[in-house]
Parts: structure tokens; sequence; C-alpha cells
């Protein structure tokens, strides 16, 4: 957390608020959680923003003059504009003032935790570089770029949903909540699932998404909209956080287990498990 629908509301807000402003950097309190350079210029201090883009849970704020700013959120990390004079909270870890003629003009990043990084680069290639080690967006996941990451493998399709390097964006909220609404079982292994399951599971990964992206995100405790507002989307959650309540759906209890070290929930009557490998058919077009 947060996850591809939390950060993409992160990056659409910051998009109508930055581009084109100039940023310059105020402080930097703690220079562990930046990985390359720390120099102002580095961090984008008197760049303008050209654009602010985003993969998986990831965003890169661009410049003008070609540097660029990776976020990475973690589990805690906030990016909040703030009006002038308006205090930082706590655990703010680095801030820029924005010169523009809009609303807010100071940019924080805040991170209680600290698993969360800023990451410089000199150039969008060199940026580029690193996402290109990031699977396909989920966002825009097909079945057949889904199959092809996923197919040959001989692991629960819950712990691939969550391997950034398959596809990228899908953290333990959307995966259980998306295998939920195709019908498959978290444990399933990857090379049982038939052309039709992955379709299924594509089109439910994206529906999701998009869900929670129009919610503006799912909070559970720390995630906020740059502008301190929190995500909606936890309140249609259909499996996640609900083990022992009744399935929406059937009525059976949600079950809970533990996927590569994630709780995860799920519905034993809706949700099946396919014991042997199926023949190979189906639309995977979707």
């Amino acid at each position: 957390m947060p996850e591809l629908p939390e950060v993409e509301c992160i990056r659409r807000e910051l998009s109508r608020s930055l581009c084109g402003a100039t940023l310059r950097l105020l402080w930097l309190r703690r220079r562990d959680i930046v990985v390359g350079a720390a120099t102002p210029r580095a961090l984008l201090s008197n760049s303008r923003v050209h654009q602010i883009n985003r993969h998986g849970k990831q965003l890169a704020v661009i410049s003008d003059s070609g540097a660029v700013l990776v976020v990475r959120l973690g589990m805690t990390g906030q990016m909040l504009l703030l009006r002038a004079g308006e205090k930082p909270p706590e655990h703010s870890h680095a801030a820029w003032s924005v010169s523009y003629a809009r609303r807010r003009d100071v940019l924080v990043f805040r991170d209680p935790r600290r698993f969360g990084r800023l990451e410089t680069y000199a150039s969008a290639d060199a940026q580029n570089e690193a996402w290109n080690t990031l699977g396909p967006d989920a966002l825009t996941i097909s079945a057949a770029l889904l199959a092809e990451a996923l197919a040959s493998r001989r692991v629960p399709i819950k712990s691939a949903l969550l391997d950034q390097h398959l596809i990228a964006g899908v953290g333990n909220i959307y995966a259980d909540e998306a295998l939920f609404r195709a019908r498959v079982h978290p444990c399933a292994p990857t090379n049982t699932l038939s052309k039709a399951m992955f379709a299924r599971l594509a089109r439910a990964i994206r529906t999701v998404l998009k869900e929670s992206i129009a919610c503006g995100g799912s909070t559970l405790r720390d995630y906020r909209t740059p502008s301190n507002e929190r995500g909606q989307f936890v309140e249609h959650h259909r499996v996640y956080g609900r083990s022992g309540l009744l399935c929406l759906k059937c009525g059976t209890p949600i079950a809970a287990l533990k996927v590569s070290g994630r709780t995860t929930c799920y519905c034993p009557s809706c949700q099946t498990r396919e014991p042997t490998a199926p023949k190979r058919g189906g639309d995977a077009r979707s």
C-alpha cells in the first residue's frame, strides 16, 4: 500500500497542479531516503515540471532539463500539496516550493515508516532503463500479456500477481479483489490456468483498478491524495479485509490464508482451484 490506483490518483492530481510549475528544494531532512545523487539539482530544484508519469506503483517527475525524480511510496509514503505557511506534518522528509498561480505552493514527501524512496536520474533514458525491469502495467494488462508472463511458472497465482517484475502495480488488496472477480483460487498454480481463466483475470484486474481510481483509491490507514483526501474504494472491497464475513455473492464465509507471507482473503465457494492443468482453449483476446 499504496498500490496502482492510489499512485495513479496521486499522479493525476499532481499533474494538474505541477505541470508547468517550477520547483525549488526547501529542505531534505533524511539523506537516506534518496537513491542516487542527493544534490538540489538532482532533486529538481529550480527545474520546471514537464510531465508526471507512472508505471505500476512508481511515479516519475520529469523536468524540462531532462532530469527525473522517481517517487516510490513504499507502505506509508505520501506526496502532499500544502498551502503557503501550512506546517508540514510529522515524518515529512523533503519539501519543495512550487512557483505557480494556483491553489497550493509547497510539495511535501512524507513517509512515517520510511520504506519509500526518492530516486534521482540524470535523464529519461536512465529512468526508463530502470523501469524496463518491471512487468507490464496492470491498468492495461491483456490476457495475452498476462499469460505470457505467468503461464510457464509454477507458483500460486497470488504470488505471481504480487511480483512487480511480472506485472506492475498489483499489491495485496487488488490481487485479492481481482482473483475473486475472476473466480480464481489464490493458490491455483499459474501453469494450471486456462486461457479463459487468464482472460477473466486480466479483465478483472483492469476493472477493479479502474473502479478504485474512480473512487480515489483505498484508504486503510495512511494513504491520502495530495490534497489530503481519503480514498473511498475500501467501501467496495468484496473480499479484502472481510475474513469471517459472508461472501457478498454467495453467502459463504470469507476465508483467509497466507500466500507469500501475505494474508489472503477469498471465497471458498466462488473461487475454485483446478486440480489438473486444463486444455488450452477459450478466448484470450481480452
